[in-house]
């Protein structure tokens, strides 16, 4: 099934069924590097009931920070949180080129983040 056809499927509304995005918090992360290890320590530790940490990127899944990211937030928070990515497809080019398609794939990303 080609990649907009796969999207346009995907449904309706951001949030998954039983998701409630008020309950949702986003950190941002500014700066990789030194990476800020105390610093998102301290704001997750906040969050005493939260279980899962998921990484957000809008950039394919094969570019950004998430090769990078990934082992430090294992190895900081594997003992407390369930660990996941939410990207784009691996691709070649860091834009579809399509305005359409990137509107699609934008709310396929944040479906998913949300999910």
């Amino acid at each position: 099934m080609p990649r907009r056809e796969a999207l346009l499927g995907a449904g309706e509304g951001l949030a998954a069924p039983g998701v409630d995005p008020a309950a949702v918090a986003v950190v941002r992360i500014e700066q990789l590097y030194p990476w800020p290890e105390e610093a998102l320590a301290a704001v997750l530790g906040n969050y005493p009931h939260a279980d899962q940490v998921v990484w957000v990127q809008e950039e394919p899944e094969n570019m950004g920070a998430w090769s990078f990211a990934h082992g430090r937030l294992h190895r900081l928070f594997r003992e407390r949180f369930t660990l996941s990515h939410v990207s784009r497809a691996e691709s070649a080019s860091p834009a579809t080129g399509s305005a359409a398609l990137h509107t699609l794939e934008q709310e396929d990303l944040l479906r998913r983040a949300f999910s």
